[in-house]
């Protein structure tokens, strides 16, 4: 069964869905509400790909304003970063937001004021995310990825395709060894 695009999300659940889905259909191992090795502490998904590595994902329906950024980088730093999620360690991590100004192009309002704003509020998210060492997921997209900034094919971490057609890690460009030295040099310790 294919995804749909535009997806239909209206809740966190149902973001977290779509995002494990759509790495199940593209040779990811998704896990939603994993829980920590020796916490209770639990990340919206933790995916593995042999090729790729693990990757967590926090997901946040938006409604608000961009204080959700500030807490889901928070909660990764606080809680999960470095730890143990049944038997992989997510070294890549990133936040999936969806709502507001994070939906596919065609859903949000037509008008350029509303466009420039959103363009402002997924690259402020972006930068605020990626200077603290996590990932952007862009689940506004038909290629959903986990972007890290500078901008470029090797710091971007395939995730799927809604199309169903695999995102092939050495097609795309992704290169892990930077994304995790980018990742080294800007997490706080």
């Amino acid at each position: 069964m294919k995804l749909s695009y535009p997806p239909d999300i209206s809740c966190e659940d149902d973001l977290q869905a779509y995002i494990a889905k759509g790495m199940d259909q593209n040779g990811w191992t998704a896990i939603r509400e994993a829980k920590t090795a020796f916490d209770d502490y639990r990340a919206d998904i933790i995916g593995h790909r042999d090729d790729i590595g693990t990757v967590g994902i926090e997901c946040k329906y938006v409604t608000g304003g961009p204080v959700v950024v500030a807490n889901a980088a928070r909660q990764i730093i606080n809680k999960y970063a470095g730890r143990k999620f049944l038997k992989w360690r997510a070294d890549m991590w990133g936040v999936c937001l969806y709502g507001r100004a994070f939906q596919p192009s065609g859903t949000a309002p037509n008008n350029s004021a509303e466009q420039r704003r959103r363009r402002v509020e997924i690259y402020t998210s972006k930068r605020i995310l990626n200077g603290l060492g996590i990932g952007f997921v862009t689940a506004h997209d038909s290629r959903v990825m986990m972007e890290f900034l500078p901008t470029g094919s090797d710091v971007k971490v395939p995730l799927f395709q809604v199309d169903g057609n695999t995102l092939d890690r050495y097609s795309e460009g992704f290169d892990r060894d930077r994304v995790l030295e980018l990742i080294d040099d800007r997490r706080p310790h």
